[in-house]
């Protein structure tokens, strides 16, 4: 039994289009990240629009969710068939789609990605960076925010669910270093595909930027 199977994995010849983007934005607070994968299988062999790709997912769903205040400054992009490494492209001046202003970092909403796998590595934490200070109070979400984050997560279910709801992609977890490198992947990267969210009612800090290189250099 190869490594992959034995740890419930994908590899990248295992999906047909693997991209993975990482958004770095910037408000009041501070800078975070967010990384997301999906395999996109309609844009198979078209490097241009799956790199416009990046800005559409932040835009039709992280955007939705965060303040105006909060910029894209850029994200980075690997399109896993095509690149060894990732690459750059700008923000184009995209920004939170919600008006008024974000919570504090340590109040930002939470919302797990699960893959349905028993083990540690079948759940990842999103943090709401820049999400409206309304939707969140010292005891966790308000009512509002509670609405707030359930509908960004039933758009993630709805939009990137293509494996299990006949959508046109299908979000996945990436892992990287896992499996044995090579000049096709020398990220050592494997996958799982997101089956399920979930929302938590207590809010959390979402993470600063990491000044460790993305994605992580092989040990």
């Amino acid at each position: 039994m190869s490594l992959l199977s034995q740890r419930n994995l994908l590899g990248v010849a295992d999906l047909t289009w693997p991209c993975t983007y990482r958004f770095v934005c910037q408000g009041g607070g501070g800078w975070t990240t967010w990384e997301m994968s999906v395999d996109a299988p309609t844009l198979n062999g078209k490097p241009d629009e799956s790199v416009a790709l990046g800005r559409w997912l932040f835009d039709f769903s992280i955007a939705t969710a965060i303040c105006s205040s909060i910029d894209l400054v850029y994200y980075d992009y690997f399109l896993h068939k095509v690149h060894a490494v990732p690459s750059i492209a700008g923000g184009l001046g995209a920004r939170g789609h919600l008006s008024g202003t974000p919570a504090p970092r340590a109040r930002s909403g939470v919302v797990g990605w699960n893959t349905d796998h028993a083990d540690r590595d079948g759940r990842k934490r999103h943090y709401l960076y820049g999400m409206p200070r309304t939707w969140a109070d010292e005891n966790g979400l308000t009512s509002a925010g509670w609405d707030g984050v359930m509908g960004y997560a039933h758009l993630l279910a709805m939009g990137l669910q293509g494996h299990f709801g006949h959508g046109q992609m299908q979000l996945l977890i990436p892992y990287w270093n896992v499996i044995e490198l090579d000049l096709g992947n020398f990220f050592g990267v494997a996958f799982r595909r997101v089956a399920s969210f979930n929302v938590f009612q207590h809010t959390d800090k979402a993470p600063g930027i990491s000044e460790d290189l993305w994605p992580p250099s092989p040990t």
